[in-house]
């Protein structure tokens, strides 16, 4: 990262999209990057994302072990408005590990 650079420039960039930058990465905190940090960029076009509809039971840490990703990785690429309570039958995107 250099001074001025931020997720969404750096996206538009590489032509992926911000949430592929996260997925792949391990950000503490998105919203403060730090220059001088390394991230790793996906292909454009590649898909980063596995698609998971939510079944009855599911919490977002059974989800994670099922495909070996961190619960904070899924909640960086999902709108969840309440990550204690999953609507079944709802598309989440799990990064890929």
């Amino acid at each position: 990262m250099q001074q001025g650079d931020t997720l969404i420039s750096i996206a538009r960039r590489y032509g992926v999209s911000v949430e592929a930058i996260l997925a792949i990465n391990d950000l503490p905190n998105p919203a403060r990057l730090t220059i001088g940090t390394t991230l790793r960029i996906p292909a454009a076009g590649t898909n980063v994302f596995i698609e998971h509809t939510v079944q009855q039971g599911d919490t977002l840490i059974s989800i994670a072990r099922r495909y070996g990703v961190s619960v904070d990785a899924i909640l960086a690429v999902n709108a969840i408005p309440n990550p204690r309570s999953l609507t079944v039958g709802a598309v989440i995107r799990i990064p890929r590990s």
